[in-house]
This record gives C-alpha cells, sequence and structure tokens, in this order.
C-alpha cells in the first residue's frame, strides 16, 4: 500500500530532474520505508517522508509517518493499525510532507 504511491511521486520528482529513491528498512526503525526526495541543489541533507513500526516496551504497536528536513524529523501522524492508513491518506501525507520538503529547500 505505501510502496505504489511513493513510486507514483518518485516518478514525478524524476520527470522535474530530481533523484528520488525507495529505501527500504533504512530508517530510525524497522521495517520502514522511506522516499528520500533526492533534490537537485537542496540546501537540507536529509530530505525525506517515510513509514515505520515502533515498537515500545508497554505500549502497542504503532505505524509512524514522518518527514525528515535539515536534520530534525517530524512525526506527521501515528496509525495503531495498517489497516487505519488507506491509500487516499498515504497519498495525502505524501503530498504534504513533500510540500514542506520544498519549502524548506527554496532559495
Amino acid at each position: 500500500m505505501l510502496r505504489p504511491p511513493m513510486e507514483e511521486f518518485a516518478a514525478e520528482l524524476r520527470k522535474a530532474g530530481h533523484a528520488p529513491r525507495i529505501v527500504i528498512d533504512e530508517g530510525h526503525d524497522t521495517p520502514s520505508i522511506e522516499l528520500a526526495l533526492g533534490l537537485r541543489e537542496a540546501k537540507a541533507s536529509r530530505n525525506v517522508v517515510g513509514f515505520c513500526v515502533i515498537r515500545w516496551t508497554g505500549y502497542p504497536l504503532q505505524i509512524l509517518a514522518y518527514l525528515e528536513v535539515n536534520p530534525t524529523p517530524f512525526d506527521l501522524e501515528r496509525f495503531a493499525r495498517a489497516a487505519d492508513i488507506g491509500p487516499d491518506r498515504v497519498e495525502q501525507l505524501l503530498v504534504e510532507a513533500i510540500e514542506q520538503i520544498m519549502v524548506c529547500n527554496a532559495p
């Protein structure tokens, strides 16, 4: 559910001359999937929107949607179950995160 919309956004970013990539299990927590935007001439060192599973002792498992821009990570939303995410929400999170990252890297 997460990778296909990330691939679509990556394709659009490539058309605009950037070098995005999908990164699996390299985030702060695993399992994870991240869209590294690969922005050309970016000011920020890490321009990533991603999802990971959080396992904290004493707390229920959660899925975290996050963005990371130069370098402070920012939690976007937490989901108690994968079924709570949904394709429309994934798309909206990606749009909002990519817009935020673009703004942070504007000249």
